[in-house]
Protein backbone atom coordinates (compact mmCIF):
# COMPACT_ATOMS: atom_id res chain seq x y z
CA UNK A 1 0.00 0.00 0.00
CA UNK A 2 1.18 3.50 -0.81
CA UNK A 3 -0.16 6.40 1.22
CA UNK A 4 -0.67 9.74 -0.48
CA UNK A 5 1.96 12.38 0.06
CA UNK A 6 0.29 15.35 1.79
CA UNK A 7 1.26 18.95 1.05
CA UNK A 8 0.62 21.43 3.83
CA UNK A 9 -0.97 23.78 1.28
CA UNK A 10 -3.43 21.12 0.10
CA UNK A 11 -4.31 20.05 3.66
CA UNK A 12 -4.75 23.68 4.71
CA UNK A 13 -7.05 24.35 1.77
CA UNK A 14 -9.11 21.21 2.36
CA UNK A 15 -9.54 21.71 6.11
CA UNK A 16 -8.67 25.36 6.66
CA UNK A 17 -11.21 27.02 4.40
CA UNK A 18 -14.25 25.46 6.10
CA UNK A 19 -12.76 26.24 9.53
CA UNK A 20 -12.17 29.87 8.56
CA UNK A 21 -15.74 30.07 7.27
CA UNK A 22 -17.08 28.81 10.61
CA UNK A 23 -14.95 31.37 12.47
CA UNK A 24 -16.06 34.20 10.16
CA UNK A 25 -19.73 33.26 10.49
CA UNK A 26 -19.51 33.25 14.27
CA UNK A 27 -18.36 36.90 14.16
CA UNK A 28 -21.13 38.15 11.87
CA UNK A 29 -23.95 38.36 14.39
CA UNK A 30 -26.24 36.08 12.36
CA UNK A 31 -29.42 34.73 13.85
CA UNK A 32 -28.40 31.81 16.09
CA UNK A 33 -30.56 29.30 14.16
CA UNK A 34 -28.91 30.29 10.86
CA UNK A 35 -25.49 30.12 12.50
CA UNK A 36 -26.17 26.66 13.94
CA UNK A 37 -27.32 25.42 10.51
CA UNK A 38 -24.21 26.83 8.85
CA UNK A 39 -21.94 25.29 11.48
CA UNK A 40 -23.63 21.89 11.06
CA UNK A 41 -23.19 22.00 7.27
CA UNK A 42 -19.59 23.16 7.52
CA UNK A 43 -18.88 20.50 10.16
CA UNK A 44 -20.09 17.88 7.69
CA UNK A 45 -17.79 19.37 5.05
CA UNK A 46 -14.84 19.34 7.47
CA UNK A 47 -15.58 15.70 8.38
CA UNK A 48 -15.67 14.75 4.70
CA UNK A 49 -12.37 16.55 4.07
CA UNK A 50 -10.76 14.80 7.05
CA UNK A 51 -12.03 11.45 5.69
CA UNK A 52 -10.33 12.16 2.35
CA UNK A 53 -7.09 13.17 4.09
CA UNK A 54 -7.09 10.04 6.25
CA UNK A 55 -7.94 7.46 3.59
CA UNK A 56 -6.32 8.46 0.30
CA UNK A 57 -4.08 5.56 -0.70
CA UNK A 58 -2.98 3.41 -3.60
CA UNK A 59 -2.92 -0.40 -3.54
CA UNK A 60 -1.68 -3.05 -5.92
CA UNK A 61 -3.72 -6.25 -6.17
CA UNK A 62 -1.60 -8.08 -8.75
CA UNK A 63 -3.45 -7.13 -11.91
CA UNK A 64 -4.57 -3.59 -11.12
CA UNK A 65 -3.88 -0.41 -9.26
CA UNK A 66 -6.61 0.39 -6.73
CA UNK A 67 -6.99 4.06 -5.87
CA UNK A 68 -9.05 4.87 -2.77
CA UNK A 69 -10.01 8.24 -1.34
CA UNK A 70 -12.91 8.49 1.11
CA UNK A 71 -16.02 7.03 -0.57
CA UNK A 72 -14.37 7.06 -4.01
CA UNK A 73 -12.40 4.28 -5.64
CA UNK A 74 -10.89 3.52 -9.03
CA UNK A 75 -9.50 0.27 -10.47
CA UNK A 76 -6.88 0.68 -13.19
CA UNK A 77 -5.75 -2.50 -14.93
CA UNK A 78 -1.99 -2.65 -15.49
CA UNK A 79 -2.67 -3.98 -18.99
CA UNK A 80 -4.50 -0.71 -19.85
CA UNK A 81 -1.83 1.71 -18.57
CA UNK A 82 -0.12 3.51 -21.45
CA UNK A 83 2.01 6.03 -19.53
CA UNK A 84 3.02 7.28 -16.11
CA UNK A 85 4.60 10.70 -15.84
CA UNK A 86 5.38 13.32 -13.21
CA UNK A 87 3.15 16.40 -13.09
CA UNK A 88 2.03 19.21 -10.82
CA UNK A 89 -1.41 19.47 -12.43
CA UNK A 90 -3.63 21.10 -9.76
CA UNK A 91 -6.95 19.59 -10.89
CA UNK A 92 -9.08 17.83 -8.33
CA UNK A 93 -7.85 14.27 -7.90
CA UNK A 94 -7.24 11.55 -5.33
CA UNK A 95 -3.87 13.18 -4.65
CA UNK A 96 -3.09 15.23 -1.55
CA UNK A 97 0.09 16.76 -2.93
CA UNK A 98 0.91 18.72 -6.07
CA UNK A 99 3.92 16.41 -6.52
CA UNK A 100 1.85 14.02 -8.64
CA UNK A 101 1.94 11.24 -11.16
CA UNK A 102 -0.39 11.24 -14.18
CA UNK A 103 -1.42 7.71 -15.12
CA UNK A 104 -2.97 7.42 -18.57
CA UNK A 105 -5.00 4.31 -19.32
CA UNK A 106 -7.72 3.19 -21.74
CA UNK A 107 -8.50 6.74 -22.93
CA UNK A 108 -8.64 8.14 -19.39
CA UNK A 109 -6.23 9.44 -16.78
CA UNK A 110 -5.93 9.72 -13.03
CA UNK A 111 -3.66 11.89 -10.90
CA UNK A 112 -2.12 10.38 -7.77
CA UNK A 113 0.61 11.38 -5.30
CA UNK A 114 2.31 8.38 -3.65
CA UNK A 115 4.76 9.27 -0.87
CA UNK A 116 7.56 7.15 -2.34
CA UNK A 117 7.30 7.96 -6.05
CA UNK A 118 10.55 6.24 -7.02
CA UNK A 119 9.47 2.94 -5.48
CA UNK A 120 6.01 3.33 -7.01
CA UNK A 121 7.49 4.02 -10.47
CA UNK A 122 9.71 0.93 -10.18
CA UNK A 123 6.67 -1.20 -9.40
CA UNK A 124 4.77 0.35 -12.32
CA UNK A 125 7.71 -0.47 -14.61
CA UNK A 126 7.51 -4.13 -13.54
CA UNK A 127 3.72 -4.53 -13.60
CA UNK A 128 2.95 -2.37 -16.65
CA UNK A 129 5.96 -3.13 -18.89
CA UNK A 130 4.28 -1.75 -22.05
CA UNK A 131 3.64 1.63 -20.40
CA UNK A 132 5.95 4.58 -21.00
CA UNK A 133 7.31 5.46 -17.57
CA UNK A 134 8.76 8.99 -17.37
CA UNK A 135 10.91 9.50 -14.28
Amino acid sequence: MYRSKVDLVVAAAVLGLPLLTVAALSLTGLDSLVLVGAVVMLSALISFAAWLLATTRYEIDGKALLVRSGPFSWRVSFAEITSVERTSDPRSAPALSLDRLRIRYAGAEILISPQDQERFLSVMHELAPRARIVR
